[in-house]
């Protein structure tokens, strides 16, 4: 009774998602050798809701080199179908540097699935840096810091537009060093290397002294809104005891 019951919801989920299923057969069909087995027919089945965007992640493997539609990285696909057109984004971003287009990197990826798109645009602007930055130290660092990667992505490139150029490798290491403070770090007036050194000191300044956080409120680049944030989450503090010294400097900040 139970394999009949099942048997009724995969018919339905066919019916349902009829297009997207055949879409990743076809890619299915065009693996080398082909994955369209009855036991990969049933797991994309299973996942149906999400068989285009398996589909689209498969494509885009195929077109690696070596090819990465494997039956292996097929089962990993399956298994984070929820994110499979972020992984497809990804993988995608990999092929533009041959260096990077390795099993070991879409393993990478598929550790941070949910952040694999934004970990591709991260490396998009890195790729365009001068010289390019998108090599295989910078992707580890930047799936390791995945949760902030698209953050990182606007300040990359404001770094690439700026005059002279700031994209260094110095420079990125810097952004990883102070990911918690990136939005700070783009609404600065980075116009060239002096300037961006200010507004790394200045952030150090604020993290180093709660007073001085609010008595350089006025700043133009880190206002009290940020000052009050970092009042907050300094970890060894309590919000209720600090309540007094808040009222005594609100004042200073602008």
């Amino acid at each position: 009774m139970a394999a009949s019951s099942t048997n009724v919801i995969q018919a339905i989920l066919q019916a349902q998602y009829t297009d997207k299923i055949e879409q990743a057969l076809a890619c299915l069909r065009q693996a080398q050798p082909p994955l369209d087995t009855p036991e990969n027919i049933t797991l994309l089945t299973q996942q149906a809701p999400y068989a285009d965007k398996i589909a689209q992640a498969l494509w885009r493997l195929s077109k690696t080199q070596p090819r990465l539609d494997t039956q292996e990285n097929f089962i990993l696909l399956i298994q984070q179908a929820q994110y499979a057109d972020k992984l497809a984004e990804g993988v995608e971003c990999l092929c533009w540097e041959p260096r990077l287009d390795t099993q070991a990197n879409f393993i990478i990826l598929i550790q941070q699935a949910q952040y694999a798109d934004k970990i591709s645009r991260a490396l998009l602007y890195l790729s365009q840096a001068m010289p390019r930055l998108d090599m295989q130290e910078n992707f580890i660092l930047l799936s390791q810091h995945a949760p902030y990667a698209d953050k990182l992505a606007p300040v990359l490139l404001k770094l690439c537009q700026a005059v002279p150029r700031l994209d260094t490798q110095e420079n990125f290491n810097t952004l990883v060093q102070y990911r918690e403070f990136l939005q700070e770090i783009l609404n600065a007036d980075i116009v060239n290397q002096q300037a961006f050194d200010e507004v790394i000191q200045n952030i150090n300044t604020l993290t180093q002294s709660q007073k001085v956080a609010f008595s350089c409120g006025s700043h133009s680049r880190l206002g009290a809104n940020s000052s009050l944030r970092l009042f907050f989450n300094e970890s060894l503090s309590d919000p209720q005891n600090l309540a007094p010294m808040i009222f005594e400097f609100l004042p200073k900040a602008h």
